[in-house]
């Protein structure tokens, strides 16, 4: 009880005679305390107003949430896991981490001051032992990869191809003393040393394998000031957060009369995207809160992106048939998600769901289905881009095959980047496998994408983007068949090679048509001469959820006709 006291156990802080401590170590314990009860984050407890030194609390309260299995283990091993029941909830790791892997001493006197500094040697010995046995060379290295942080995974940063070249900035960090080395010199570096610290490269660069306009450089790089981040030549981006605009521009190849960034802010896929069209075109940019929209707006201007357009609106409230956007052809889903892919944001592994946790997780998912099928509800749209940074199968997979579905037909999803290791899960529905997965195991955060295309056969004239190197894409068609299995989520078959294109064609428009008006598929409203094709083929106008389930024609029926002769085709 003595040392209690003097130590502050009268939680949640003492004052006066009885604190010998230093005021960060209170705060830091603190706010891990309130975080483990789930009264909320560690970056928002830290920020409050009762803090003083919130930076600096911030930082020890982070580190040590982050190294706590190692501290535990240090403090096991030099006899004084224990006594932790003794003191305030987390002191005793907080001072530890301070002591092991912070400062090197520490700023306070009091019963767990003389404790730590008694055990000094022994935890000093235990920290040694683990880092020899792992063969690290930095504290950060006894973490698995899926918890290191952002340190131990190297930096990226992207080539603004508005402002510069490749050879620009290539000169331009050779001049600062940078040297350009293979690849595999940054990701692998070699082990040195009896007890195999890894020798870790500084002052060097790569060139991405995947990406050209993505460059690598060590772990723990600091580029903040550098003169080709403050002129934006160069931009802060992970390689994982580079993929969605290069999947959906094909790395460029494509090109767009008009695209859509659906959830733009801060704007670094946005901005990317812009610099893939090459400044042409247009590129809508919605974000519904008005200071991210600014801060949008502000990484507009600094990159250059002279075709992008911000609109401080709710991407949901858009009508998909309403100027401009019935000519949107390509968009960019990127929407709110839990984040569990960006490092040091994990969930324990045997760590179970709390129930805010889960409720959270819900909501984001309702959201996340709702923008997908409203995206893909856009007549022009020919390519979607969605993907998170999140490792949520409910997230990810759940809302694709969902979003799927619930297109009828209308789209499938292209195999993403066949030659990426790591793909969808296959237990979630039968096309996963097309949908891709980042994690640190590729030396970027987490993070899943897949890729939506409309089928060939339901193309809106015009509607296509051209590729730089052979012009329109060729369209293909599908039968009913192939449409009724896509909307089960199963893999499409060929379309029978001895109908004729023009006739598996027009089914495909038919039944596009009849989806719609039977099944109150799609924003427009049925017009006039939707009902009179309808009735035509003797199909009675109703609305309802159910898919139709015997509209075809007889077979050897044509068309139905005007009273001139000609024929009426579906559109």
């Amino acid at each position: 009880t003595n040392h209690a006291r003097e130590v502050g156990e009268d939680y949640p802080r003492v004052t006066g005679r009885n604190l010998s401590m230093h005021p960060i170590y209170q705060d830091a314990s603190r706010v891990l305390a309130q975080t483990e009860q789930k009264q909320g984050t560690i970056r928002r407890l830290a920020i409050a107003d009762a803090i003083k030194n919130k930076k600096a609390t911030l930082a020890i309260a982070s580190e040590t949430m982050r190294f706590s299995q190692v501290l535990e283990e240090c403090m096991a091993k030099a006899g004084i896991a224990k006594r932790q029941r003794d003191f305030q909830p987390w002191i005793l790791k907080v001072m530890v981490y301070e002591f092991l892997m912070g400062k090197g001493k520490l700023q306070c006197g009091g019963a767990v001051s003389r404790l730590i500094k008694d055990h000094g040697e022994q935890l000093r010995s235990a920290l040694s032992e683990k880092m020899q046995e792992k063969g690290a060379s930095a504290h950060v290295e006894l973490l698995p990869l899926s918890q290191r942080g952002s340190d131990p995974l190297p930096r990226h940063v992207r080539i603004n191809t508005l402002k510069t070249t490749k050879e620009a900035v290539f000169a331009a960090l050779e001049e600062d003393g940078y040297s350009l080395v293979d690849l595999n010199t940054i990701l692998h570096p070699p082990a040195a040393g009896e007890g195999g610290a890894r020798q870790r490269p500084v002052r060097c660069f790569a060139q991405d394998d995947l990406l050209p306009e993505v460059l690598v450089f060590p772990s723990g790089t600091d580029l903040h000031a550098h003169p080709l981040i403050e002129q934006a030549h160069l931009r802060m981006q992970d390689k994982a957060s580079c993929l969605p605009a290069h999947v959906l521009a094909d790395g460029g190849a494509l090109r767009f009369g008009s695209a859509l960034d659906a959830c733009a802010a801060p704007g670094n896929k946005t901005t990317h995207l812009s610099a893939l069209m090459q400044n042409e075109g247009q590129l809508i940019a919605f974000e519904l809160d008005a200071a991210r929209a600014k801060m949008l707006k502000g990484t507009v201007q600094l990159m250059g992106a002279r075709n992008v357009a911000v609109r401080t609106e709710d991407f949901l409230q858009a009508d998909p048939n309403s100027p401009p956007f019935d000519s949107v052809q390509a968009i960019l889903l990127d929407p709110s998600c839990s984040g569990t892919g960006i490092p040091g944001r994990e969930k324990k592994k045997g760590g179970e769901r709390s129930e805010a946790d889960q409720h959270r997780l819900e909501r984001l998912c309702a959201f996340q289905k709702k923008a997908l099928a409203h995206a893909l509800s856009f007549p022009n749209l020919h390519r979607l881009v969605y993907s998170t940074c999140s490792v949520h199968r409910e997230e990810n997979e759940e809302v694709v095959a969902e979003g799927l579905a619930s297109a009828r037909g209308a789209f499938t999803l292209e195999h993403v980047l066949p030659s990426w290791p790591r793909r969808g899960l296959p237990e979630s529905f039968p096309l996963a496998p097309r949908c891709i997965r980042v994690t640190p195991e590729d030396h970027a955060m987490g993070f899943f994408l897949a890729c939506f295309v409309r089928d060939g056969a339901k193309q809106v004239s015009g509607s296509n983007p051209t590729r730089k190197t052979q012009g329109r894409h060729d369209k293909k068609s599908v039968s009913k068949a192939t449409l009724q299995e896509t909307v089960h989520g199963e893999e499409p078959e060929r379309a029978p090679q001895r109908m004729r294109r023009s006739e598996l064609a027009r089914q495909a428009r038919f039944w596009r048509l009849m989806m719609r008006v039977q099944g109150g598929v799609g924003r427009r409203p049925v017009g006039r001469r939707e009902r009179s094709v309808a009735a035509m083929w003797g199909v009675r106008w109703r609305r309802t959820r159910a898919l139709p389930s015997a509209l075809s024609p007889a077979p050897g029926s044509p068309p139905p006709s005007r009273p001139n002769g000609t024929a009426i085709l579906p559109v």
